[in-house]
């Protein structure tokens, strides 16, 4: 399994596969987050946001650690 590590959020600017991804991403029933290895919250989908009582935009960027 390869490690990638994106530079923003799903779907900004990262192609046809990015899109697709992300919009599977928010049909998940379970909130679901996309974390760096130092903790900064990359993306995450609309259940999640729910979850925490957050819109995207304040998640992204957050640090969980």
């Amino acid at each position: 399994m390869k490690h990638h590590e994106t530079s923003g959020p799903i779907g900004k600017g990262c192609g046809e596969d990015a899109r697709y991804f992300r919009g599977m991403l928010d049909l998940l029933k379970d909130g679901t987050f996309m974390i760096k290895p130092n903790g900064d919250i990359v993306d995450v989908n609309k259940m999640g946001c729910d979850m925490l009582g957050y819109k995207r935009e304040e998640l992204l960027g957050m640090n969980v650690s």
